[in-house]
């Protein structure tokens, strides 16, 4: 991509949208208050020091949910093959943080010796974050996408009454310029567009495709 925003492979242009940083800002804020009403605040808040210190990412991967994607039980292999590919296009050259419950990487699928040495690679990394029982992660994963300015890779579609307690118009617009369905990362028209789009918000600016 070049200094006017015109991507080299397809010659289309991106152009910039009106999304205050103030308002991201805030959002960020409302965001800590409720996930700190709504669950274990000091979990929360250890979480939000955790942000600030490994931070910022280029992308939040909603790991649960990018690794149940078409398949019928947890995959591992899917969620790590999702990372690789953000990895790839990561500007900073860097993982991706993935949000995880803890209940998912201890036990079951997780102590499959592929998979400990998945895990353990993300840990070495600072790329892996466990909510803690009683935390709900999709404020973990939301907060983080927020904060960092980034891509979020989900296919919720935040719809819920938990996303209903936000009550703001902003929401919907930064949802609608950093969300990522799984799926997309294998197109390789759409797999471009992102690495455009990354290297955009790692220098703090929104733009939308047209």
């Amino acid at each position: 991509m070049d200094e006017k925003g015109v991507c080299n492979s397809c010659s289309d242009k991106l152009v910039c949208i009106d999304i205050d940083p103030r308002e991201t800002e805030d959002f960020a804020s409302s965001l800590v208050d409720l996930a700190t009403k709504r669950g274990v605040k000091a979990n929360f808040l250890k979480y939000k020091e955790w942000l600030q210190k490994h931070g910022p990412f280029d992308a939040v991967v909603d790991g649960a949910n990018v690794s149940l994607v078409k398949q019928r039980a947890f995959s591992f292999k899917q969620l790590n093959n999702v990372v690789k590919q953000l990895h790839q296009i990561s500007p900073s050259k860097r993982l991706p943080l993935i949000i995880l419950h803890r209940s998912r990487v201890t036990g079951g699928p997780a102590e499959h010796p592929i998979n400990k040495k998945i895990l353990e690679f993300w840990k070495n990394s600072g790329a892996i974050y466990s909510t803690p029982a009683g935390s709900n992660d999709d404020w973990y994963w939301l907060y983080a996408a927020v904060s960092c300015n980034c891509l979020l890779v989900t296919n919720d579609e935040m719809r819920d009454h938990l996303f209903q307690l936000l009550g703001t118009s902003f929401f919907p617009r930064w949802k609608e310029k950093h969300q990522v369905i799984a799926p997309l990362l294998c197109d390789k028209l759409v797999f471009s567009f992102l690495f455009c789009l990354l290297t955009l918000l790692a220098l703090n600016l929104e733009f939308v495709w047209f």
